[in-house]
């Protein structure tokens, strides 16, 4: 039995997308017949601090990258790994660690390093934010093996690391929940269990229409361009009944803004769980999703696996993974992207035929197709047996 050694993210970090993805490999690999041990960088320094800034920030950055290398080393040696995989690129330092060995990185966005090299207006990087990309950068250039998600992140990879024009492959991720479309009843028991939800959807036993958002604070999720698009929706049609449930962490202050000028129209989701976002996905009249750059882009998929009409900028990886299933807007345009959304909320026949769309082009994404994939590679990697450092 082949065996092998998933290196996963710091957990202080809760890069939660990323530890997902690790566990994806570290459940499906074992019914591929493969031996799966898992390890991080140890948690000392960084321990009960908050890893993502200020003092804890740099406390962990001693975690990571000084009290690691050695236990990480010698894991590996001691679990007899056939391969290692280090799971996220933001570890791309820890490949050298693994010389000799077989060995590959899984490359889920460049956007850090594109924000470091000052492809993206407005998004610069720290000093020691650009050190820590170029570093990134300068592994994956040296890896023995990158796998990217979608073919935007390669087409980032060739252009910034154009050494791994023969060391690389795509693999889309799989979806890493079994999401699935919801009875009435099991999504009314859900939204009603959050107070929250109760009070800005529930009208007594009437539930009110509603558009759905889910993503986190980075710049390339526009926020503001969400709420932007729900304000020429309800320009162009005055009797639009629907509100907007926007889910993530709390919004800056522009959003909240922004926001305020519709009142109870909008309402915020704090971070809601994988069963209260699986009703959300399922009774939502259409995910609206404007992102301005994505590595893979989860919450579309996710959303069409419940059935959920889907809209989203008409950008790559968004587009080739949602494919003909999602209606496709220019994010820069909200006048526009109104005007494309507001079939799916008022046209019963496009409607059902979106549904319809959305749950076939899901079941592209399944877990096992990507660990599959990802057997198939290791078995490659390992019959070349590349030694190189």
């Amino acid at each position: 039995m082949p065996r092998i050694l998933l290196i996963r993210n710091y957990v202080p970090d809760k890069q939660e997308s990323m530890q997902r993805f690790a566990a994806m490999l570290e459940r499906g690999l074992p019914e591929q017949g493969w031996d799966v041990t898992v390890t991080e960088p140890p948690v000392r320094m960084g321990a009960g601090k908050d890893t993502t800034h200020g003092k804890g920030k740099w406390l962990g950055y001693v975690d990571k990258y000084l009290l690691a290398r050695k236990s990480l080393r010698n894991f590996a040696m001691q679990s007899k790994a056939d391969i290692v995989h280090v799971c996220d690129h933001s570890n791309a330092m820890y490949l050298p660690l693994f010389k000799g060995m077989p060995r590959l990185i899984t490359c889920h966005d460049l956007l850090a390093v594109r924000c470091w090299l000052g492809e993206i207006p407005g998004e610069r990087k720290s000093f020691t934010g650009g050190q820590q990309q170029r570093w990134i950068l300068e592994n994956l250039r040296r890896a023995p093996w990158v796998v990217c998600d979608s073919g935007a992140t390669r087409d980032d990879l060739l252009r910034l690391a154009p050494q791994t024009a023969k060391r690389h492959s795509i693999i889309p991720v799989g979806l890493n929940h079994p999401f699935r479309p919801l009875g009435e009843g099991e999504v009314d028991e859900r939204m009603r269990a959050d107070a929250t939800v109760r009070t800005a959807l529930y009208n007594g036993d009437t539930r009110r229409p509603f558009i759905f958002h889910i993503g986190g604070n980075v710049w390339y999720k526009n926020k503001l361009g969400v709420v932007a698009i729900f304000k020429e929706l309800l320009q162009q049609q005055s009797d639009l009944p629907h509100r907007l449930v926007m889910a993530g962490p709390p919004p800056p202050d522009d959003v909240r803004e922004a926001a305020a000028e519709l009142g109870e129209r909008v309402c915020f989701l704090d971070k809601p769980d994988t069963d209260l976002v699986e009703a959300l996905y399922s009774t939502a009249s259409c995910f609206v999703f404007p992102s301005l750059a994505e590595g893979f882009g989860w919450p579309p998929i996710e959303a069409q696996a419940c059935g959920c009409p889907v809209a989203v900028s008409d950008l790559e990886p968004l587009s080739g993974n949602c494919g003909e299933a999602a209606v496709r807007f220019d994010p820069q345009q909200p006048a526009e992207a109104a005007r494309a959304i507001l079939p799916l909320l008022t046209d019963p026949a496009h409607i059902q035929a979106a549904r319809e769309a959305s749950l076939c082009n899901a079941k592209r994404f399944t877990p096992e197709a990507m660990v599959a994939a990802y057997v198939q590679l290791y078995q490659k990697l390992l019959d070349e047996n590349p030694a190189s450092g």
